[in-house]
């Protein structure tokens, strides 16, 4: 059996044993779901949802990640910025439900991030011995060491907090990031290589796959920053392992078009007043269009597929 086949089943079945009891503690804990007055209409229904779930999957993927870390000693840091971003979102979520709605503030959320960030950018340079430059498919575009640290800490700053974004639909993020998390664990193993690498995005693909079970629509369980923070510093670390980041704006569209919807929201109502979507990020755009719940995952999920199967391609081509 391939150790991607093994670990993605520890994790898978896991992630599914924790989750009942789980949720079941959030329900006593009270720690539910609040949802905005001005968000989607038809999402109040879901007041009170548990929320904080990626927390029981976190759980899982810390203890296969564990044991595959004693064989796999290299998957260390993909671990380690994958659970210490569910951290910050598990800080985030904590006072958002018990103290402010809000959660942390901006600028410390992002210090947060940018920290954590930073350490896994700067193991990845250490590991590049001096010789840094990003892969553009075509060619290699070449760069100083602090050029290179800025471009690749962006990077990770914005891929993460986009598919942190795309967590408002049932099972879109799950769905989604586990699309892509299957398309890397095949590149990596059959294109680049990378057992490692492979070994955790079937973790990642399994922890997804094992959250549905409990998240799809209606969902019974909110995975909150913990889960799409880590979901997204996972991806992120992966796509920056590929050695072609930019390959992240191919398979995770959704995503980079998630975080540019809001971008664009913003930046247009401030200068004219005007609405370019109906509401952002973009999968509300779609929902106030009456599109389902279901409707919105099918497609987007589609949309990353394809998105993904283009990706393998072209890391197998060239």
């Amino acid at each position: 059996m391939r150790p991607q086949i093994l670990y993605f089943l520890i994790t898978v079945l896991l992630t599914v044993l924790f989750g009942k009891p789980a949720i079941e503690l959030l329900r006593r804990l009270k720690f539910g779901q609040s949802e905005r007055a001005e968000g989607p209409q038809s999402h109040l229904k879901k007041q009170g949802t548990p929320t904080m779930g990626g927390a029981f999957f976190l759980l899982a993927l810390l203890i296969s990640g564990a044991v595959a870390c004693v064989f796999y000693t290299d998957m260390l840091p993909l671990l380690l910025v994958t659970v210490a971003m569910g951290i910050v979102g598990l800080i985030d979520d904590l006072i958002k439900i018990k103290v402010d709605k809000h959660g942390l503030r901006a600028w410390q959320k992002s210090l947060l991030q940018l920290v954590f960030a930073a350490a896994y950018v700067g193991w990845s340079m250490w590991q590049l011995n001096g010789s840094y430059g990003i892969d553009l498919v075509f060619f290699t575009w070449n760069m100083p060491g602090w050029l290179y640290a800025v471009i690749i800490l962006a990077f990770f700053y914005y891929i993460t907090n986009c598919v942190n974004l795309t967590d408002g639909v049932d099972g879109l993020a799950s769905s989604t990031v586990g699309v892509a998390a299957f398309a890397l664990a095949f590149a990596f193993e059959f294109v680049l290589g990378d057992t490692t690498a492979s070994i955790f995005s079937a973790m990642i693909l399994a922890v997804c796959v094992g959250f549905l079970v409990y998240n799809r629509h209606p969902a019974k369980v909110f995975m909150g920053d913990t889960g799409s923070l880590a979901l997204g510093a996972a991806f992120s670390a992966l796509m920056m392992r590929t050695g072609t980041p930019v390959l992240a704006l191919l398979i995770g569209l959704i995503f980079v078009v998630e975080g540019l919807s809001v971008m664009i929201q913003v930046v247009v109502f401030k200068a004219t007043g005007k609405r370019v979507f109906r509401m952002t990020p973009i999968h509300h755009h779609f929902e106030l269009g009456k599109w389902s719940e279901t409707k919105i995952v099918n497609v987007f999920s589609l949309v990353t597929l394809l998105g993904a199967a283009a990706t393998v391609a072209i890391l197998y081509y060239f």
